[in-house]
């Protein structure tokens, strides 16, 4: 078998190796992590300490209100740029973006500091732990 074709039988796996897979509730997640989390969140709502949960919300890239486009031969106009967040919810009356991540696509890092630059008024999540706003170390194994 020659590497980048799939074996006969064999489906071809998500990037980085994650299962999709079904949180309690039945919403189809990308990831193990990211259904348990899901769980984890549906709990924190009916016990109250969370409201208003929403999964897969995205937020186009505006910092300073000027939004990025990415342009390219079939779009020369550009589309703006977007971060999606597997859920967002409202904790203690602050707006909570949250993601699950095993492993950061190559532009994450960015696209959350633009995200963070956009939307200051967000507090966001990375596995469940709080991120620091508008500085992002460590995620993927870079500094930045």
């Amino acid at each position: 078998m020659s590497w980048g074709k799939k074996a006969a039988g064999f489906k071809a796996g998500q990037k980085y190796g994650a299962v999709k897979t079904h949180c309690g509730a039945g919403h189809k997640h990308d990831s193990k992590a990211e259904a348990v989390r899901c769980d984890q969140l549906r709990l924190a709502e009916r016990a109250g300490v969370i409201s208003d949960l929403r999964y897969q919300v995205a937020y186009p890239l505006v910092p300073g209100g000027v939004p990025i486009l990415l342009r390219s031969a079939s779009r020369p106009n550009g589309v703006c740029a977007k971060i999606t967040f597997d859920h967002v919810y409202c904790e203690g009356g602050i707006e909570v973006a949250d993601d699950s991540k095993g492993m950061p696509g190559p532009d994450f890092a960015l696209r959350l500091a633009v995200f963070q630059a956009s939307y200051p008024h967000i507090r966001t999540r990375l596995n469940g732990v709080d991120t620091p706003g508008r500085t992002v170390t460590n995620i993927g194994g870079t500094n930045g």
